[in-house]
């Protein structure tokens, strides 16, 4: 090297300079300076990062010693993983297709597939650019590890990735694989926001337990060449991966990703190929690896070892870009995990599968045929999915709609354990299969950060919902409200033994407030048609509700009554419970009862039958509204009855000529056993023709019979279980086992 040279090296790399010298204390000095610049050769990091020297014989002690190159050391070096996804062009759209947004699997050849596969369709592809939230010597792995444990990053991404559809007005969201927190978090919100998310390469999917979070399969057919390499071809991929001659390659790709398993199960599937592919391999046959850098691409000292003893070996990696379909091609073996290839391509029985956990053969094994799709253009034209046909539903509804007619949900996040346990596990043990759910987790758990819905009880958020209430707004998942049905149980539901069986479920609002539409109110206020069928078995329901008496609790006795006088009017006053949400959001108040029940004592030839709430039967004045000392004198007029005791509610209606009442449920029950309801509140039965209302709801304009508002509260918008047995059952299935239980008690 010219003295020029040399000088010039001393000066910008002290340290390289001394470490080539030919004297070993020069050496052993530059062990101790910090390197100026970064080496790009994988010679010079071998030599920087290893202690060992290669044996001096006596035929080359006059040379200088050269370390012995670690196949661990080429894992060391420091690249940018993301390099190949790099490519402006695949972030513009083309306005005049459909723009797919495609999620990254991390595996170039394999998205590169995916890729091709869109265009080929003739949509444009959107590669969402998951490295802007990642550093370049981390991949897509380390990304999903840190999303698995930080909501707030999670919520970030998502959003960003959210942003970037929006902006390129995507139309369908293509998942390579739904195993992870962020692909599931996607999935969900892009749903919401009217995408329709499909699963596009169902190879890799190691959610063996897991609901599918797509909506439709694509499946793959026959799509890649699987034609011979020419001659001029093969010698370019011998060049490109250091294969000399003519020798033999022998292909083993590791696991381009780690899909949430652990490190033990890859490494330990991984071993059992390399030990055998190296026990049929010749001394002049070259082994190809593929690997992911980070983690040594799961290979653990054992495989290292082994591989350090075969002279013929390269190591390669995926993030380098190189064509896997063509190094199959060139190779004589090839092994592989099972979905490192779209299904159908035609490998010539090359290839040897194995596997790297049991798990089932796509993530659209769950989908039913009608969701599964040999184009793309089948999912383009095809309906958003809706809970109902023609109803006024909107991208707020689709999680309903996989409650209702879909594959379900796979996680529901429920409030705070710390002061709801005792409820989740008792009074709504049932919740997953009145959710159509796989799993439920606490709110404030790592689970819930893919919950495809977090749980509302009730109108307000209390202490209990306030934790996950913050973390459902960090990653932005859909709340679903919920609230006992009308046929809920035997007993009362302050009893943890007595779970209900039947939720009434809206994705806008609690079905009672009335401040602002819930679902309940849209459908009714529109120009949804419920048909005749319908409407036939509405009324053939409603007919054996009042038959058999039945209503949300059922263990007070039925009994024969009437308060009615000759020439008299009677009029039934319903109290409720104290501080009851549906008082509140029912455009009502506790001056409502005083209203009620002084219009009533202004009448004149009238009788008053006032049903007392349960809490001022057992004393608990604080509870209820008409107490003793509330009415005073007034309990003691000739023409004023108080029920204070349990009855079922269908002995009182039946016993008077009308009811009034605020907001209480029983309105709608006075209504299915036909008498005439006076509304001071804003219940929501109220409004559509059907009741006297002292309070107006001007949104409420449309006039629905009762045959309608009884579909859509009872059979659309709830669900049920059987009480026995917590499976999900249809309404009539309930309606006949609480008439047999209520005919029994009865004997």
């Amino acid at each position: 090297m010219p003295v020029k040279n040399k000088f010039r090296k001393l000066i910008l790399n002290p340290r390289a300079f001394l470490y080539d010298s030919k004297y070993p204390l020069l050496r052993w000095i530059s062990k101790f300076l910090v390197s100026s610049r970064k080496e790009h050769s994988i010679v010079s990091a071998v030599r920087e990062q290893s202690n060992m020297s290669r044996p001096v014989s006596a035929a080359t002690s006059g040379n200088r010693n050269y370390p012995k190159v670690d196949v661990s050391d080429v894992f060391k070096l420091k690249l940018d993983l993301w390099s190949t996804y790099r490519i402006p062009s695949r972030l513009i759209s083309n306005a005049n297709t459909p723009v797919v947004a495609v999620l990254p699997l991390g595996v170039p050849y394999i998205d590169a597939v995916r890729m091709n596969r869109i265009e080929n369709e003739g949509c444009t592809p959107l590669l969402l650019p998951l490295w802007e939230h990642s550093s370049s010597d981390n991949d897509i792995d380390d990304l999903e590890h840190v999303t698995d444990r930080e909501p707030a990053q999670l919520g970030i991404i998502v959003r960003a990735m959210l942003k970037k559809m929006q902006a390129a007005d995507a139309t369908i969201l293509a998942l390579p694989d739904d195993s992870s927190n962020l692909a599931r978090s996607l999935a969900i919100r892009a749903r919401a926001m009217g995408l329709k998310v499909i699963g596009d390469f169902p190879g890799f999917a190691p959610s063996s337990t897991l609901i599918p979070a797509v909506d439709w399969e694509l499946r793959v057919g026959s799509q890649i060449s699987s034609t011979q390499l020419t001659e001029k071809e093969l010698h370019r991929v011998r060049i490109l991966i250091g294969v000399g001659g003519n020798d033999a390659i022998r292909l083993l790709l590791l696991p381009p990703r780690q899909f949430g398993m652990r490190d033990d199960m890859l490494q330990a599937a991984v071993e059992a190929q390399l030990v055998d592919m190296l026990a049929a391999c010749a001394e002049t046959d070259h082994i190809v690896v593929l690997a992911k850098r980070r983690k040594r691409g799961f290979l653990n000292s054992t495989c290292l070892k082994l591989l350090n003893t075969k002279y013929r070996k390269s190591i390669v990696f995926y993030d380098e870009g190189l064509d896997v379909m063509n190094l199959v091609k060139a190779a004589v073996e090839t092994r592989a995990p099972v979905g490192s290839f779209p299904p159908g391509w035609g490998d010539g029985g090359r290839v040897k599968y194995y596997e790297l956990a049991k798990t089932p053969d796509d993530i659209g094994s769950m989908l039913p045929p009608s969701r599964q799709a040999m184009h793309l253009s089948d999912i383009v034209n095809a309906p958003n999915i809706s809970p109902w046909q023609n109803a006024p539903c909107d991208e707020r509804d689709v999680v309903l709609a996989r409650i209702i007619n879909g594959i379900g949900l796979d996680m529901i996040a429920v409030p705070d354990p710390l002061t709801n346990q005792a409820i989740t596990e008792g009074r709504q043990r049932h919740l997953k299969n009145l959710l159509n759910a796989r799993e439920r987790c606490y709110g404030i758990e790592a689970a819930s950060m893919c919950a495809e819905a977090f749980i509302q009880w009730g109108a307000e958020p209390n202490e209990s919902k306030e934790r996950p209430e913050i973390l459902r707004s960090l990653i932005a998942a859909p709340r679903l409200y919920l609230e006992d049905g009308f046929i809920r149980s035997l007993g009362l539901w302050t009893n943890p033994n007595e779970p209900t069986c039947s939720v009434v479920i809206d994705t806008r609002s609690i079905y009672y407030d009335a401040s602002r539409p819930s679902l309940l109110e849209t459908i009714l206020a529109s120009d949804y048609v419920i048909d005749d069928e319908a409407v036939n078995r509405s009324r053939r329901l409603i007919d054996s509700i009042v038959h058999h008496c039945i209503s949300k609790y059922n263990y007070s006795q039925v009994l024969d009554l009437d308060f009615r006088s000759p020439g008299k009017r009677t009029i039934l006053i319903v109290d409720q419970k104290a501080g009851d949400m549906s008082i509140k959001y029912g455009a009502a108040s506790d001056e409502s009862f005083r209203l009620m029940l002084d219009t009533a004592l202004e009448l004149n030839e009238v009788e008053i039958v006032i049903k007392q709430h349960p809490c001022a039967i057992n004393g608990d004045d604080k509870q209820a509204h008409y107490t003793e000392a509330f009415l005073g004198t007034i309990a003691q007029r000739e023409n004023v009855h108080l029920i204070g005791f349990d009855v079922n509610p269908y002995s009182l209606i039946n016993a008077v000529d009308e009811v009034w009442v605020v907001s209480s449920g029983m309105g709608f029950e006075a209504l299915m056993a036909g008498k005439p309801v006076r509304c001071f509140g804003v219940p929501f039965y109220a409004g559509w023709g059907l009741t006297e209302d002292c309070v107006d709801c001007e949104r409420r304009s449309r006039n629905r019979s009762l045959e309608e508002v009884f579909h859509v509260f009872y059979v659309m918008l709830t669900r049920y279980v059987h009480p026995d047995t917590g499976e999900p059952a249809e309404i009539e299935t309930i309606i006949n086992y609480f008439a047999e239980q209520i005919a029994a008690r009865q004997r």
